[in-house]
Parts: structure tokens; sequence; C-alpha cells
């Protein structure tokens, strides 16, 4: 859908270029052609009385005469017709510099009166405009942020990517782009906004940027909350199942591709159902928790930790062998096996650990794992077990 205030700029901009480019040449054009004719008529009725002899003009008096009445009417009615037409030239001109007065005029009031932000910039970033808006948005006054650098207000971690965005719409001369970029206001808040940004030209030539920023933040917030609600479990903050998989999946292939290590551990908590019934689901709430924190101390920030369903958690171990992760899986079995619980007096955890082979895919590694684990639970339970 157009924009219409990108409209009502485009219309300003032909209308200033068409006033500085037509009325002047026409005006031009219009006075040679009259005094070109005009020229050539007083040219022409000389030539005409020097054709004459001396004896022809004296009995040629009343014709003469009667050519000069008729010559000067027709000077007068050129010079007539040249006033009106040049009036009318200048009168189209004031008048279309009046229409745009008033255009740019009310344009500067809805700008002002907007509720998003607009501004402009010179080729080199630098602000040249900014409306009421762009105080609220910011933090900074209109003078502070005229000369400012709009680079400066665009998050350290986001700067790059937006610079090469607009640069390449400079260069490619795209007219309009939008883009979404976090900002930091000048009290240190960051702020995610939609900017949509046309560029600015004079016959041709870029000669500045105007913007229509937006604030999306809590539109931002939303998503993020949303994705957070699709990606991890909401009583551990863990990963979820399906998030997991997606993972898996991707360092499966990225092992095949760079034949580096890939384990995965999988938990159970040992008689979960009895801490339930004796304790009540609060207490085993806090335990599936608790659990989880420990999991996220012992690990490392590149594994990935997931609730995989009921009491059972997963860990997939990047760049990780099967030794290596058997010794996580007893540190964290040995972490749980110490701890004293608030009500649940004692905890201990099962886990099966299997590393990533050759023919293997994302089933048939945790089948492995999976009956890794049963085989510990079925030896008495608070051990590892490896496949």
């Amino acid at each position: 859908m157009n924009d219409p205030r990108k409209t009502k700029i485009r219309l300003l901009q032909d209308l200033r270029r068409r006033i500085r480019q037509v009325d002047t040449g026409r005006a031009i054009v219009t006075l040679s052609v009259f005094l070109g004719l005009l020229f050539w008529v007083i040219d022409a009725a000389v030539d005409s009385l020097l054709f004459y002899d001396k004896s022809m003009l004296d009995s040629l008096i009343f014709d003469l005469d009667l050519f000069e009445v008729y010559f000067r009417l027709i000077i007068l009615g050129l010079f007539l017709t040249f006033g009106i037409v040049t009036s009318r030239i200048f009168t189209g001109r004031k008048n279309a510099e009046e229409a745009l007065e008033e255009s740019e005029r009310r344009y500067r009031e809805l700008v002002e009166d907007a509720s998003d932000v607009v501004y402009t910039t010179d080729l080199k970033g630098y602000f040249t405009y900014v409306n009421p808006p762009g105080k609220e948005l910011t933090g900074y006054s209109k003078d502070e942020l005229i000369g400012m650098l709009f680079t400066e207000l665009i998050s350290p971690d986001w700067r790059d990517r937006t610079q090469s965005f607009y640069l390449r719409q400079r260069d490619d001369l795209i007219r309009d782009t939008s883009m979404e970029f976090p900002i930091i206001t000048r009290t240190g808040e960051k702020k995610w906004v939609e900017q949509k940004v046309t560029m600015l030209t004079n016959e041709g030539q870029v000669t500045g940027v105007q913007s229509i920023v937006r604030d999306i933040t809590e539109r931002k917030r939303a998503e993020e909350a949303l994705q957070e609600l699709a990606t991890t479990d909401p009583l551990t903050a863990l990963y979820n199942r399906r998030s997991f998989s997606e993972s898996l999946a991707y360092e499966i292939d990225r092992t095949k591709r760079y034949k580096t290590d890939l384990s995965i551990i999988m938990f159970d908590i040992d008689n979960f159902k009895e801490i339930n019934d004796t304790y009540g689901h609060k207490e085993g709430d806090n335990v599936l928790k608790t659990f989880g924190v420990k999991m996220k101390n012992i690990t490392r920030e590149s594994d990935i930790i997931a609730r995989w369903g009921g009491e059972e958690f997963m860990i997939l171990a990047v760049n990780t062998d099967l030794k290596y992760a058997q010794i996580v899986a007893e540190k964290i079995r040995a972490d749980i096996e110490s701890q004293q619980f608030v009500n649940a007096a004692r905890i201990t955890v099962s886990a099966g650990v299997t590393q990533f082979g050759d023919g293997d895919d994302a089933t048939l590694l945790i089948d492995r794992v999976d009956k890794a684990l049963y085989q510990a639970k079925d030896n008495g339970r608070n051990q590892v077990q490896i496949a």
C-alpha cells in the first residue's frame, strides 16, 4: 500500500522541479519568436519603401500613408500579443510558486503534528530536520539531533548491517526501503523501530534521505514472548522438545560436514512419581526447576539443554566425544545426589550417553540413548550408562 506521506513528498519535489525547468524556457522562446517576427516586418517594410523611386512616391502618398497606418497597427498588435503572452507566463509562474508555498505550509503542519518521527539527513547521514516526536523517541531535543550522525543512535550490534543496507540503497538508487533495527536512547534504553526511507533526488542526483520512523518496541516484545513460548518449556525455561529436535538436526548436519564430535545425554529423575505423591506437585515442580538450573551450571554455554518431557531431560553436547560426555553426565548425577531439597530429602537421577556415529540419524541416536538410560534404571538407578 502506498504511504500518503511519501506520495506528498514526491509531488512536492516534482512541482519544484517543473517550476525551475519549464516557465523560464518558454518565456525565452516566446520572446525570441516575437522579436524575430518584429524585426522581419520592419525590414520588409523598409525594403518596400526603398523599392519605390521619388517620382513614384509622389503619386503614392495616399497609399504610403495607409501603409504607415497598417504598419503601426501591426507593430502595436505584436507588442500587445507579446505583453499578454509574457504576462500569462509569469503570472502562471507566480501562481505555481504560491501553490507550492501553500502546499509546503500544509505539509509542514502535517509533519509537525504526525505521531511518527519524520526526519531528513544529508548524504553523509547527518540530521538536517527532525519533527517533534523525535524527542519522545530518542530523548534528544531537536537542537541536539540536528547535526548528529544518524548511525550514533543505532544499537552497536546492529550498526554495521544497518549502514550496509542503506549504503546499498543509495548506490543502487533504490528509491524506497524499509528496515527494522534497535536504537539506543539518550537514557540508554533499547527501542526497536521500523524505518521507511525515501531517497531525495534532484535531476537524477541523490541529495539526501527522508525517513519515517515508528516505535515498534511493544510489538517486538510480543513477538519475542511468542517465540519464547514456542521454543521453551514454561516451567524450567529450558528448550522444549521441538526446539531440541531442530537443534539436533542442525548439529548432525554440521557434524557430517566438518567431521566433528557430537554426543547426547538423556536424564530421568528417579522415582519422580513418588515425589509428587508424597510431597505434592508443587514440590515436584521445584525439583524439576532445580535440576534444570544444576544442569545449566555444569554444562557449557554451547551445550543445548532441553526438557524432553515429564521428568526426562536432554543435553546436546556439541564438539564432544563419548568419554567427555560421560564425565559431564556423571558430574551432574553426583551433584544432584548431594543436594538437599526443601522437602524431598534425597533425589537421584539416571542417565544414558551416546555419541553420533557413521550411518546415524536423529532417530537412531535418540533411540540408542533412550535404551542406555533405561538400562541404567534397570540396573538400580542413580547411575550413568553409555551406548
